[in-house]
């Protein structure tokens, strides 16, 4: 379920895309185009864009809500969980100028969402039948998709999330399954060492490059926007992981939603996006000329190199939908919770009515610019909310201290502080 609330509508999009237009268009200072290295920068790249750090804005946020809500038994808002360092001022103007950008923040990060699933579900439908793009077709998109989760949503988490996530996860292991068995293995563990060292070597480089010497706009098209997009979702997601995560200790959390999902991203980039250069280094087909000019096209030109072409095609439309809808439909939820003071089971027409603006922003934004403004509305949304996260992270530690210095039972024991939350 975290995976599909996380980053599941971005690994469709971006899983064999990324690091084969990375091998063609690498970073600023990196590899020569088009070569070996490149490859592995490529996918050492696509890791380093998707593993650890989007789930660390997810994992903070989640954290410091679920503190908040379950210890400190506060409203489920990021005004409560900033209260330690702004007192009275929580409920005051300062703590609704937050409550309101946060919920923009939200509106916006699910709209990219949904606009980059529009992306793909056209893409798959041009690969399929020959359907050719237009507003008519964006539109037909965006209010299928916007209705789906609207009822997804209206129905409640467990008959509506639950069910739709587990049915992607068995959707999305079964099509990795298929290219593992008649994909290159070999190469794939190969190419995955590599980058893992690179990754894990470079880690520290690559998290302060800023691109100061690239006249172009590499960074901002790719890490910049990666990382918009993840603080842009990290209310909404991490206000969903602290409500499923009362009863576990703070290490039990940061294990499941930091590393569990990290390990996973990294295997479907391995595999999708191991397959796609396999084929682009054998010169069994060109991944990268129709990646570099359409993203959402690569996954359909890796899938029809393999046999069942088209089951596999209408498999990736069926997992960019319902990734898509099991993401938004919680955030669906969430805003509403935001709008009405933090209450978790907001009323199902409040719900409604912020679905049907997140569809709009969508259709919106894929009209007036397709991907460039999606990229350009999750950056400048998530610019004022790097220092809300930042803000959270001191909150949780100022709240941390406090409760260690409560005095010792009889017995010298103190009571526990992280049990509730985890």
């Amino acid at each position: 379920m975290m995976f599909a609330l996380g980053v599941g509508i971005g690994l469709i999009f971006y899983g064999a895309a990324e690091p084969v237009i990375l091998y063609a268009e690498p970073p600023p200072g990196g590899p020569q185009p088009r070569t070996d290295q490149a490859a592995v920068v490529g996918l050492q790249y696509s890791i380093f864009h998707w593993a650890l750090h989007p789930w660390a804005f997810f994992g903070i946020t989640g954290l410091v809500l679920a503190y908040s809500i379950h210890n400190k038994r506060r409203r489920a808002l990021v005004t409560s969980a900033l209260r330690p360092l702004t007192g009275h001022r929580a409920d005051g103007g300062v703590g609704r100028g937050i409550n309101v950008w946060v919920i923009v923040t939200t509106l916006v990060g699910n709209a990219v969402t949904l606009g980059l699933g529009t992306l793909q579900i056209i893409a798959g439908l041009g690969f399929l039948w020959g359907v050719g793009t237009s507003t008519l077709l964006l539109v037909i998109v965006v209010g299928t998709l916007t209705i789906a989760f609207l009822l997804s949503a209206v129905s409640g988490v467990s008959k509506g999330i639950k069910r739709l996530a587990d049915f992607n996860v068995v959707l999305a292991l079964a099509l990795m399954g298929f290219l593992l068995l008649l994909g290159p293995l070999q190469f794939i563990l190969n190419l995955l060492s590599q980058a893992i060292g690179g990754y894990i070597f470079n880690f520290i480089p690559m998290s302060f490059q800023t691109g100061a010497f690239d006249e172009g706009t590499w960074m901002q098209n790719w890490t910049v926007f990666f990382w918009a997009w993840g603080i842009a979702w990290a209310p909404y997601v991490g206000t969903f992981l602290a409500k499923i995560s009362r009863g576990r200790t703070i290490r039990e959390y940061v294990m499941g939603v930091l590393i569990a999902p990290s390990i996973a991203t990294i295997v479907w980039f391995s595999i999708f996006g191991g397959t796609a250069l396999d084929l682009q280094l054998s010169g069994t087909r060109d991944i990268a000329s129709p990646a570099v000019e359409s993203a959402q096209a690569a996954l359909f030109e890796v899938l029809d190199a393999f046999p069942l072409s088209m089951v596999t095609g209408l498999a990736v439309i069926t997992l960019a939908a319902v990734f898509f809808v099991s993401g938004a439909d919680a955030g669906a939820i969430v805003l509403g919770a935001f709008s009405s003071w933090g209450d978790l089971e907001p009323k199902k027409w409040l719900t409604a009515s912020w679905g049907l603006l997140v569809g709009g922003v969508a259709l919106v934004l894929l009209v007036v610019g397709g991907l460039d403004a999606l990229q350009w509305g999750a950056i400048v949304v998530s610019s004022p909310a790097v220092l809300v996260l930042a803000a959270l992270c001191v909150a949780l530690i100022v709240d941390l201290r406090r409760d260690l210095r409560r005095p010792t039972g009889p017995g010298g024991e103190r009571p526990p502080v992280v049990s509730a939350a985890d």
